[in-house]
């Protein structure tokens, strides 16, 4: 993502369009990618690319849209391209009820100059309000991509969808992508399908607060996992896929943006789902449960998480050994949900820290209930919520 920190500390030094496309421009001459997908480019950073990003060239089609698709003139011929609305009436400019703002989806069709192979790119950017304005939206783009060999008239064609999604893989509109239920183009999270030992920074591509200005970039792991790569495994085989937590090449502290870019190569051919993605999910288990602060036998049986608290307004960063940390786990019966948080290394530095909020999501579900849990504890304690 391009236009997205808003205020944030040391602006001027670090992080206007300048500062900040350059740190760009380096870190994506360390991919050397066919194709890109942008979001929230605004015109200044369009005209800073444009300018600056010398390998690449826009596709003109998406020039005017602030989620424009860019790539190797040397490497690809561009065959088509256009753009559709994340709305009922996709073909003109509209906006869905219940969204915050016009959304779009751009598209290029690009052939390889050397080998002939072609394959569409589509990027997108989902509503940062409305649930369901994003997985309508994500309907929207799925319903195009079924239709879109047949309408262009190649059988075989490979796509790949990149964006800020604004859905973790527990969403309705991620689970609509990724569906088995659509017949003609099997789209699947490039994370799951590339080889284990080819994945490199699986987790949050999100960076929360202030914190563009990180500790260690490379160690980051604390926000949300919202973008994603989805590609056709009918026709695409995925070979590596990488969160790319890098920063500026002489402050590695500095990010280029407040979400991290996703760099995936892919093959022509078959590809596979190479992991259960369900299985990488924290579960609940099931069993009864004595709510006593000890642990019952069903908690060995779920997944376990760990929590890390910076502060409660996140405007603040602390060094590592000032955060509080904790690890938990969680059970259900017939009635209740039960987490069993048990707190590893407390600080009072860490406004807030006497709290601990749960948000929860089910696969189907549609909204985010909040419980709040409160114990005191001293500096360096541990214990149990």
């Amino acid at each position: 993502l391009l236009n997205t920190p808003g205020v944030i500390n040391n602006w001027e030094e670090y992080f206007t369009v300048n500062k900040r496309g350059e740190r760009t421009v380096d870190i994506i001459g360390r991919y050397d990618a066919d194709s890109i997908g942008f979001q929230e480019g605004n015109l200044s950073w369009k005209n800073f690319l444009n300018v600056n990003l010398t390998d690449y060239t826009i596709v003109p089609a998406t020039q005017r849209f602030t989620d424009p698709i860019y790539y190797r003139q040397d490497r690809l011929d561009l065959v088509d391209s256009g753009v559709f609305w994340l709305s009922a009436t996709p073909d003109v400019p509209s906006k869905q009820s219940d969204a915050a703002e016009e959304r779009v989806c751009t598209w290029a069709i690009f052939r390889n100059k050397t080998t002939g192979v072609m394959y569409a790119h589509f990027n997108t950017h989902l509503d940062h309000v409305s649930e369901e304005a994003r997985t309508n939206g994500m309907r929207v783009i799925r319903e195009k991509m079924e239709g879109f060999r047949a309408e262009k008239g190649y059988s075989d064609l490979g796509i790949v969808a990149t964006g800020d999604f604004n859905s973790n893989r527990m969403t309705d509109a991620y689970e609509l992508m990724v569906s088995t239920d659509w017949a003609n183009v099997n789209m699947q999270d490039s994370l799951y399908c590339a080889p284990e030992d080819h994945v490199v920074n699986e987790g949050a591509t999100l960076i929360s607060g202030d914190l563009m200005i990180a500790e260690d970039l490379s160690d980051y792991d604390s926000g949300l996992a919202i973008d994603h790569l989805f590609a056709s495994i009918d026709t695409l085989d995925v070979r590596s896929y990488k969160v790319m937590r890098e920063g500026d090449r002489d402050n590695p502290r500095l990010a280029a943006s407040d979400h991290f870019g996703i760099y995936v190569e892919l093959n022509v051919g078959q590809g596979e789902i190479r992991r259960d993605a369900v299985s990488n999910r924290e579960r609940a288990a099931f069993g009864e449960v004595t709510v006593d602060g000890e642990k019952d036998a069903v908690y060995e049986q779920s997944t376990v998480g760990t929590v890390t608290w910076a502060n409660s307004d996140n405007k603040v960063t602390l060094p590592k050994e000032e955060m509080t940390s904790a690890s938990y786990s969680f059970a259900h019966d017939k009635d209740f949900l039960y987490y069993f948080i048990e707190v590893t290394d407390y600080h009072v530095s860490t406004a807030g820290a006497d709290r601990i909020e749960i948000y929860y999501n089910f696969l189907k579900g549609s909204t985010n209930p909040k419980e709040y849990t409160s114990a005191t504890k001293a500096d360096g304690e541990a214990g149990y919520f």
